[in-house]
């Protein structure tokens, strides 16, 4: 079904379809139960089948696009004219275009635009830009993706250069980043050993104020503490003397030997 001046014009071998809007599905083919909304929506795409594009040129020039939903001006415009882009969703002005791969989700503008790869999530303005890769999390604020182009990148997170991790080296990363392939120089990295965790810091690791790590243990002057039922306490004073606490509230003055 066909409403629109010059909709569904040209088409061939198309069939169970809908297309609605100026000139959407022109000289398409291939097309196979899929809805085409809005103007020159679907345009030249080629075996484009049970998908979704809605918007000023979505899906424009798409090929091997199958299963997919686009959604927005531009949206999965070009998507798929190298190897395909299928299974995969797109929402935002650009979002998808010039994209490849399959089972991706992208969502803002430009979003995951001129990218390729499988099992991607990008979410964000420009999250995903230029991006190759599989298995990556980006949500980005930033109006640009911290995932490096021109590299195949894998198994990345990066929320909003903040959080940051190598999926596959179980390594995270929180604070001040860096963007050389989301292994920063961070503020705090939690990195996994065989028997525990190690927490690695670029400058001092602050714990509540009171301890502090940098080349060794340095503990905040304060005052006898309220007793915490079974753990026991260690703890400085003005008096430059060090105490344990124990559970019961008993202090005892540690002897240096």
């Amino acid at each position: 079904a066909a409403m629109g001046y010059q909709a569904a014009s040209g088409t061939s071998e198309c069939r169970d379809s809908i297309m609605i809007g100026y000139g959407a599905g022109t000289n398409a083919s291939g097309l196979e139960a899929s809805v085409l909304v809005g103007k020159y929506a679907g345009q030249n795409s080629y075996t484009f089948n049970k998908s979704v594009a809605v918007g000023w040129q979505a899906g424009y020039n798409a090929k091997d696009s199958d299963y997919s939903t686009f959604i927005g001006t531009f949206a999965g415009a070009h998507a798929g004219t190298t190897s395909g882009l299928n299974h995969t969703l797109a929402v935002g002005s650009g979002a998808g275009y010039y994209a490849q791969g399959k089972h991706n989700v992208m969502v803002g503008g430009d979003c995951g635009a001129w990218s390729s790869g499988v099992d991607n999530i990008y979410i964000g303005v420009r999250a995903g830009f230029h991006t190759s890769g599989n298995h990556n999390l980006e949500i980005s604020t930033c109006c640009d993706t911290l995932l490096p182009s021109g590299t195949i990148v894998s198994n990345k997170l990066n929320l909003s250069e903040t959080i940051v991790g190598d999926i596959s080296a179980k390594r995270l990363s929180i604070g001040d980043v860096n963007a050389t392939h989301l292994s920063p120089n961070a503020t705090l990295e939690i990195v996994p050993k065989t028997t525990d965790v190690a927490l690695l810091a670029s400058g001092d690791v602050n714990v509540s104020g009171l301890a502090t790590l940098h080349g060794g243990l340095a503990l905040k002057e304060t005052t006898t503490p309220t007793a915490l039922a079974d753990h026991g306490k260690i703890y400085t004073k003005a008096d430059n003397k060090l105490y344990f606490q124990d559970g019961a509230g008993t202090e005892h003055e540690i002897a240096f030997v």
